[in-house]
Parts: structure tokens; sequence; C-alpha cells
């Protein structure tokens, strides 16, 4: 569009050198109907020459109209909210290796997979190589994409956050402070107890860890939740979402006699009871699934023994067959994540920081339908940083400042016109210059000869000569040939 405005501006300039030449008095002494060619001939209405840079910026404004409304209101744009549709495909994510010092790789991972580089410029020197979790393009409609930290403080401005459950909860829940500001959460530090409650305030929000490294850990945990007088008076608000995970010490500490296989799947029916009461109070619930075991890794017999990948597999479809899974609002799948990491697991048990980093983007992308209310608005700061450039007055702006400079011939928006000042006249103005910058390339070009040689033959070349007026130099070798 703004090629066609830009056309039919030099159409206009270069055509009043042609009006004011010789050529429309030839073609008139040569034609008996004088009358009829000179109407033709005649300039221009003021109508005729508006109406394409008019009707030019009224396309422009449609389509950018169309666009944003497109986005806003589509469910696949990155500024919408995921649909709770979406829970069946947020775990399908891969790793993708990344070359940490290549700006070309950051940009590709971030147009392709909507994610971006989780390391600092600062680790390029550490760091060749690395792995980088993203969501491949699918026809299922979700946009998933990576949520900056400045995102999930909005999100979680003002909610209540609870984990519940053993140490792969615990790690999920320091990811989700670092994402929060507290970068050495979940560092080495001897004045924390490892198996113990935490509890983290960032400004209004508040993030809590309850230690249950077993499956009747976490029923007491949810029982006293549900009991405490806070919760009973409505003095304290409950929880705006809880996330529980275990299992996987069960298979290290309880025998696996009959007696105590049956005695673990009693206590997995009174979790999932504890569970669906917690969904029936309107709080939304997570369940984290185990991740993958790195059997070879574990450091003793025992463990490789009871706790290998095999039995905690099995061990997921005990959850999943007596209704852990669908009693909770949404499953955080822990293998999706790991099983490709699974090598990166130094104890067997344990991951990088960087892979919860992975889960914790996962919980970030379901809590557009996890947390409702008016503050659900991670997709009103999509990109927190660079969003500005996505306003569509700025964007109506920086078009009619490329409108100005088209028609007054000025890339610089006005600021050649004050050359004006210091010479005086308009002899120095964009718009008289412009003659003076392409009437060499007219020449050479011989654009300014095409009128010497033309013959007008019959008068039944009205249609061909309106074709001449724009297209002077095809017409010329036409009428040569003639």
């Amino acid at each position: 569009v703004s090629g066609i405005l830009l056309y039919q501006t030099v159409i206009d300039i270069t055509g009043e050198d042609f009006s004011t030449s010789e050529r429309p008095k030839r073609l008139q002494s040569s034609k008996g109907s004088a009358g009829s060619i000179d109407e033709k001939l005649r300039p221009e209405s003021s109508a005729a020459k508006l109406s394409p840079p008019i009707i030019g910026t009224l396309s422009v404004f449609i389509v950018g109209l169309t666009w944003h409304t497109w986005a806003v209101s589509s469910g696949t744009s990155p500024n919408s909210p995921l649909g709770m549709a979406c829970g069946a495909f947020v775990n399908d994510g891969i790793w993708i290796p990344v070359q940490v010092c290549s700006a070309f790789e950051k940009a590709r991972i971030q147009i392709e997979y909507k994610s971006t580089s989780f390391y600092a410029p600062a680790e390029c020197g550490e760091l060749s190589e690395s792995n980088q979790w993203a969501w491949p393009k699918t026809s299922s409609g979700c946009s998933f994409r990576y949520r900056s930290d400045i995102e999930v403080q909005r999100k979680l401005e003002g909610r209540r956050v609870m984990f519940i459950g053993d140490t792969s909860v615990r790690s999920l829940f320091f990811s989700i402070c670092r994402f929060m500001g507290d970068l050495d959460a979940g560092g080495l530090d001897s004045s924390l107890q490892s198996h113990s409650d935490s509890l983290r305030k960032f400004g209004t929000t508040t993030i809590e860890f309850k230690w249950a490294p077993l499956s009747i850990d976490v029923v007491t945990k949810i029982k006293n939740l549900k009991s405490t007088t806070a919760m009973l008076h409505g003095s304290k608000t409950p929880p705006d979402l809880v996330l529980v995970g275990a299992g996987v010490f069960d298979k290290l500490h309880l025998a696996l006699t009959d007696e105590d296989s049956q005695s673990e799947r009693d206590v997995v029916t009174r979790l999932t009871a504890e569970l669906r009461s917690l969904h029936q109070m309107d709080i939304p619930t997570v369940w984290f699934s185990p991740p993958t075991v790195n059997t070879r890794a574990l450091n003793s017999d025992e463990k490789r023994s009871q706790m290998n990948e095999e039995s905690i597999e099995d061990m997921r479809r005990v959850y999943a067959e007596l209704g852990v899974e669908s009693s909770v609002t949404f499953v955080l799948d822990g293998p999706s994540f790991t099983h490709e990491r699974v090598a990166d697991s130094f104890d067997g048990v344990h991951y990088p920081d960087d892979v919860y980093d992975a889960g914790s983007q996962i919980l970030f992308n379901a809590l557009d339908w996890l947390i409702d209310g008016p503050d659900n608005s991670f997709a009103s700061s999509y990109n927190e940083m660079p969003r500005i450039t996505g306003n569509p007055f700025l964007g109506m702006m920086m078009l009619c400042f490329a409108i100005i400079g088209l028609f007054f011939f000025d890339g610089y928006f006005g600021i050649s016109y004050l050359a004006q000042i210091f010479v005086g006249g308009n002899n120095v103005a964009p718009s008289e210059l412009y003659h003076d910058a392409l009437d060499p390339i007219f020449t050479r070009l011989k654009l300014n000869q095409s009128a010497k040689d033309w013959k007008i033959e019959s008068q039944d070349d009205d249609n061909e000569l309106r074709s001449l007026l724009g297209r002077s130099s095809t017409s010329s070798s036409l009428s040569r040939r003639r």
C-alpha cells in the first residue's frame, strides 16, 4: 500500500513536466477531434488526485485494525490466555540444544518455539551448548510460550501458593522462588534444615512449602490445612493454588509384602479423597507426578532395588488407577520434562535447576486456566520489556510519519526544510530538490527524449494514450517500432 502511495505521488510530480510540454499540442494538431483529446489530457481533479492516497491510508488502517482485533480475540495469539482444553498438551514440550553464545540460535528458539534463553550473557564463556525447554508447533491451537519472571510476579501478586510433598516438590518450590526474585533459592545454605517447612514472602505474594515425604504425610498435611482455625473462620485466606506430589520414598521406606502393598493402596485412596475435597472447596489443585528416576545413579543397592524407574512407573499407574490424577485440576507430568534429561540426574532422583525451571514453565502456562479472576493478566504482560512496540496507537503514529515523509519528500519529518531558514526561498526544499536529484537519472534513461519520435497514426489510439502517460519509456519503444 505504501508503494501505491509513493507511485501515485511520483506520477503526480513528474506528470507536471509532461502536461506543460509540447506533446499535447502536437497530438492536438495531428488529430481531427482536438476537443476530445484535449478533454482527455486535462489536469486531474482534486478528487482524482487525493482518492488514491486516501484509499491507501484507509486500507492500511483497516488491515491494522483487523490484525489487532484478531490478535486480541484469537485463542492462538500469545496475547490471549490459554483455555482449559490446553491442559492435554501443555506437558508435551521438548528439550532442544542451543548454542548459548549464538544470537541466531536464541532468535530461532524465540521465533519457532516462543521460548527464550535461560542463560545470561555472562555465562556465555562458561557454556558452549545447553538444552532449552520449548513447545513445538502443534494443531492444538494452544500457543505455549516462555513466561518471564516479571509475568510470574504479576500473575501471582496477592496470591497464596502452597507446595506439599517430598524433595522433588521442594525443588519445584525453589524454582518458583527464583522466578519471584530470590535467585539464591535452592542453593547451599547450612542455616536451613533440608527436611522442614518453608515460607517465603514476595511483597503481597506468599509461597509455602510443607515437608511431606510419604503419601500418608501428604494426607495429614491436607487435613491440617482444612481443619485450621484460620481457614474455618476465614481469618486467613485459603490457598489460591495447592501443588501436591509424593510416592517415590514410599517405595523405599515401605516393605514389599502383600499386606504393605494393600496398606499403600489404602493410603492412596485416602489421598484421592483429600484431593477431591480440596477440589470441592474450589481450591485449584495440581498433582506433581514423580520425575523419571535414573536407576544407575542411585547410590545404594536398596534404592536400586526398590526405587528403580520400573517400580516408580508401576506406582504412577497405581496412583492413576485409584483416581489421584482425576481428582485434581491439573497434572504436572514429571517424566515429560525429565526423561530426556535423565542422564543429568546426579543422584538418581534430583535434577539441575534448569530442569525444574522447565517444570515451572509448564505450571506457569497452566495458571492461565488454574487461577481465575480479574487479574488473570499473563496475556497483557507478554514480553513486558518490549511490549510497548505492540501499541496500536504508536503504530498509527509511525504510519502518519511515513505518509508525511512520502508527501513532503522528506524522510526526516520536516528537518530538511529548516535549511530554507538560512538560504531563503524554496530552492532548497526537498520537494524542489527532488527534480534536481532525479533529472540526471531521467536523462540517462532517455526518458526526456521519449516525445521526439512519437507518431500518432489514427484516432483509435486514445486508450493507448492513457497508458503512455504512466509508462513513457515503455511506450516510447513501442511507438518507435510503429
